[in-house]
């Protein structure tokens, strides 16, 4: 029997999106067509325990895909009410693996999905932040009652700082992006040019361009080895320090997707595959790098993305745009503050 489109086509036009196309499809349509399903009996799961006589009479049921066989009607997820203690609702395995593809997750590994230290998806809403909230503390301007974002986006946007000993205090300096070096500048302007791998800073002397020798440091403590005028760059992620954002897009997922970078003036101790780290270890660059699981891969073109296997494009522009034929990575070059809300307020970080 054909599926009638009885509940999209009574939505007013303005809600009728593709989107909502396929939802209903596979929801309200299917609740208005005639029964077609029939009455089957038969075991699921493990059978290791019953006996020949027992599949003999009553066999295991047979799924259509290889997915739904091996899990069948295991329960990936189940709500439960603190109060009440009653279950709400659930979601069987392969449908929660089907809910995370659709909102571009890599369901290829199920053990990289569900590992304890890394997201494997982005979606529009951080829920942890709202089901856990004692989890974070605000760290951004002004305080999290008045300035947080609880519902938040993608990061989007970078901002870089760089501080200058002065012969008493470190003083922080903005640090404007650029993608080459522009033909002039203000008098002591400092800019990074993310058209090259190596990041390098340069400071406007009035006539010409000159590049910024840094001292990597953990913090903003002042140590006796620092001289009056000596630039020192601080490896950390806040409002008040850095954060480059880095989008990708993988034809296979069909979106692009932003993952903020790890700044530390040292190797991560326990990297994942995908993570991306900013190193700072020999000044004046700053190379980006990707763990692909053996190793810190530079992140240019011709590097071998960690989870497709295929050769990557690496580019900088101001925001994603587009759906490339390959794998991209791109440095997101708009400055925070502008780009939007989000962006510039939401500094939140973990306490685990």
């Amino acid at each position: 029997m054909t599926l009638h489109r009885r509940s999209f086509t009574s939505l007013p036009v303005y809600l009728q999106t593709p989107r909502n196309n396929l939802e209903l499809a596979v929801t309200d349509d299917v609740l208005y067509e005639p029964e077609q399903a029939k009455f089957v009996s038969g075991f699921i799961g493990d059978t290791s325990k019953l006996s020949a006589t027992d599949l003999a009479s009553t066999p295991l049921l047979i799924e259509n895909t290889t997915l739904q066989q091996k899990y069948q009607f295991t329960v990936g997820v189940a709500q439960k009410d603190p109060i009440e203690q009653t279950f709400l609702s659930g979601v069987f395995y392969d449908d929660l693996i089907n809910h995370l593809y659709l909102n571009g997750a890599i369901v290829s590994d199920p053990n990289r999905i569900f590992s304890a230290y890394y997201y494997a998806w982005s979606p529009p809403i951080d829920y942890d932040k709202i089901l856990n909230p004692a989890n974070y503390f605000w760290t951004g301007p002004g305080n999290a009652k008045d300035n947080g974002e609880y519902v938040t986006k993608e990061a989007a946007g970078s901002q870089t700082k760089i501080f200058r000993f002065d012969g008493a205090n470190v003083v922080s300096h903005n640090v404007t992006v650029v993608n080459g070096l522009p033909g002039s500048g203000t008098t002591d302007q400092i800019v990074e040019d993310v058209s090259t791998i190596d990041r390098l800073f340069y400071r406007w002397n009035g006539v010409s361009w000159g590049i910024v020798d840094f001292l990597s440091a953990s913090d903003t403590s002042i140590k006796s080895s620092y001289f009056s005028n000596d630039y020192i760059y601080v490896c950390r992620t806040g409002s008040s320090f850095n954060r480059p954002v880095i989008w990708i897009y993988r034809p296979k997922i069909g979106r692009w997707i932003s993952v903020p970078v790890v700044i530390n003036i040292e190797q991560p101790e326990t990297p994942l595959i995908g993570m991306i780290w900013e190193d700072a270890t020999v000044p004046p660059a700053r190379i980006l790098r990707v763990w692909d699981g053996s190793q810190w891969q530079i992140i240019q073109t011709g590097a071998i993305d960690p989870f497709t296997g295929n050769t990557i494009t690496y580019t900088q522009a101001a925001g994603p745009s587009g759906t490339p034929t390959g794998v991209t990575y791109l440095f997101d070059t708009r400055d925070v503050s502008t780009v939007d809300r989000w962006s510039a307020n939401n500094w939140w970080r973990s306490v685990r």
